[in-house]
């Protein structure tokens, strides 16, 4: 259930994404802000995957969460920078909704990614 849960909530944000790139007046953007609202939820639901799976590989709680604090803290200095060359790319070429674009493909390679982590075999034999 969790699996599909997560993957049709991922799907929601893209979709949000995407419209929010397409959008061209302001009563647009509130709009689609509504589906916004499902973004906690996943992020719920992908830390319940995440601990799950670090469970069943035998990675205590602790080591998991500082793992991914670790991993957050370099996620939060890279980001801004990568989002703020693909927004100047966009302002470049005349398409500054490039960026949402660019985000709705990663949130894509996301899926991908958690679904490979979800449907991939146990190394160890049961």
């Amino acid at each position: 259930m969790p699996h599909f849960a997560l993957t049709r909530l991922l799907l929601l944000l893209r979709r949000k994404q995407l419209l929010t790139g397409l959008s061209t007046r302001g009563w647009h953007f509130f709009a689609v802000s509504a589906l916004q609202l499902s973004a906690d939820v996943s992020m719920v639901a992908m830390q319940f995957v995440t601990t799950a799976v670090g469970a069943a590989a035998g990675i205590p709680q602790g080591d998991l969460q500082g793992s991914l604090s670790n991993l957050q803290t370099i996620v939060r200095i890279v980001t801004p920078l990568l989002w703020g060359s693909v927004y100047n790319l966009g302002l470049r070429v005349g398409r500054p909704s490039l960026i949402y674009y660019v985000s709705a493909a990663s949130g894509l390679v996301q899926m991908w990614l958690v679904r490979a982590l979800l449907d991939a075999p146990d190394d160890e034999p049961q």
